[in-house]
């Protein structure tokens, strides 16, 4: 389908009901010719979901859609985008506002239409009710609990759909009020990009521009995105880099600690057990998600390099160190009233020791060149797959799609000196293992099995 003039879309989600609805309000009432689409899945556990059509008047239509597997992503497919497609064709509309579910987070619906020629996306708006965000993002709510779900099984929690919905756009429209200050500065902290506005603040202009799905990825993504310090009054985000490995044993103990400091954590981590393996950390006030994110550039054969992309290129150029080479830790925290130091001693307290570090041992890494990676030539040739040497247990598709026999088990590594452990503690330590989270069901190579891990709460 070929239109002449592609149609103009806005997505607006939002956990916060009364004020994503405001937002849309404005947009459909000051832009002339503006609709509204909205998939209500209030019903969807009784297998029921209602696209309600509505223009600055009021409803056009509303009604039931029949779908193979009442979910978002079904809606999402079968449903949202042959909508558009159609709105598009007939050229009635200049601006279609996409209205998402509460719980529906924004990123994989601005994908799929920034996808499609005959739509533009024109920008995604996130609107927040200033007196409920820090209470939201310091939940422990499940979305179950408080029948948010949009299936059944979904397992996802307030905190951490609430805040991919605030980093991910780059405008936030700011609902209230009350605690009106202390808000935006959250909002700021978890996504530095974004323009704060107030219902109505000059949303119409925005319609004129272009939001690119790629970049927004590019900018969250924690293997290569670079954090940095802020503090404006109660809220602080503490950014905490070293070039020296993690004990796993010790960070394992402080693991609850660590997570419980703050409301939002991300980056990446070196662990010493996994020592060519990139390691990818996002917590959400008190859930935990630790993966594998591949090897670290130092560890990856020349060849492999041209299948790197640029951006992560560039991220691991501004890391690179001529003995580790981009291995090191870069973690970034933001809460309120945040403890810096205390965060940044139990950090370093989960660090190799100087003894550990410069013994020989099974957490020994790659060989590394002395300089940043670079392409090979001017040309990106295709190589054949590179072995994956992060764990196993996940998908055995590697980086970019690779494929490869999983790596072999680590050598079991040493029982660590009782000295190391502090004062008054003769027993010895228990052996280093690549275990992180308490109560995971672990592997066949050590480490916890996918959907227990993503899951695991400490204790």
């Amino acid at each position: 389908m070929t239109v002449a003039t592609p149609l103009r879309v806005v997505v607006v989600s939002g956990l916060h009901r009364l004020a994503r609805r405001g937002t849309v309000d404005d947009l459909v009432t000051t832009v002339p010719g503006a609709v509204t689409l909205h998939h209500d899945l209030d019903g969807i556990s009784e297998g029921v979901v209602l696209r309600v059509t509505r223009d600055r008047w009021g409803v056009l239509d509303r009604a039931p859609v029949d779908l193979d597997h009442p979910c978002a992503t079904c809606a999402l497919r079968e449903d949202l985008l042959p909508v558009l497609l159609e709105l598009a064709a007939r050229g009635e509309h200049g601006l279609c506002v996409v209205e998402t579910w509460d719980a529906v987070e924004p990123r994989s619906v601005a994908e799929a239409i920034a996808a499609r020629e005959e739509l533009h996306l024109a920008a995604v708006v996130t609107a927040v009710d200033a007196e409920r965000l820090l209470p939201d993002l310091s939940s422990v709510d499940a979305l179950s609990d408080r029948s948010l779900g949009v299936v059944p099984e979904d397992r996802r929690t307030v905190a951490g759909v609430l805040s991919g919905q605030v980093e991910y756009p780059t405008v936030v429209t700011l609902h209230g009020d009350r605690h009106r200050e202390e808000a935006r500065a959250l909002v700021e902290h978890l996504n530095p990009a974004t323009l704060v506005v107030p219902p109505g603040g000059g949303l119409v202009a925005l319609t004129e521009g272009r939001f690119r799905p790629e970049v927004a990825a590019n900018r969250l993504n924690p293997t290569w995105a670079q954090y940095r310090d802020a503090s404006d009054a109660r809220v602080g985000t503490v950014v905490w880099t070293r070039r020296r490995p993690l004990h796993p044993v010790r960070l394992h103990e402080a693991l609850e600690r660590i997570v419980s400091t703050g409301l939002r954590g991300r980056g990446r981590i070196w662990l010493a057990s996994r020592p060519d393996t990139l390691l990818t950390w996002e917590s959400h006030n008190g859930t935990l998600v630790l993966e594998s994110a591949g090897p670290w550039l130092a560890a990856l054969p020349g060849a492999a390099l041209d299948l790197v992309s640029d951006t992560r290129r560039a991220s691991a150029s501004l890391d690179w160190d001529p003995v580790v080479g981009d291995r090191r830790q870069h973690l970034a925290v933001t809460g309120v009233d945040l403890d810096a130091d205390r965060l940044t001693d139990l950090l370093d307290s989960c660090l190799l020791t100087d003894e550990e570090a410069g013994s020989p041992s099974p957490w020994t890494p790659s060989p590394t060149r002395s300089s940043p990676p670079t392409r090979t030539g001017g040309v990106r040739r295709r190589h054949p797959p590179v072995p994956r040497t992060g764990p196993t247990v996940r998908d055995p598709v590697g980086p970019k799609g690779s494929r490869g026999p999983p790596s072999p088990e680590p050598p079991p590594p040493p029982r660590e000196p009782a000295s190391a452990r502090g004062p008054g503690r003769e027993q010895p330590a228990p052996a280093l293992t690549p275990w992180a989270v308490p109560c995971c069901r672990v592997g066949p190579d050590g480490w916890p099995v996918p959907s227990e891990w993503s899951r695991a709460r400490p204790r």
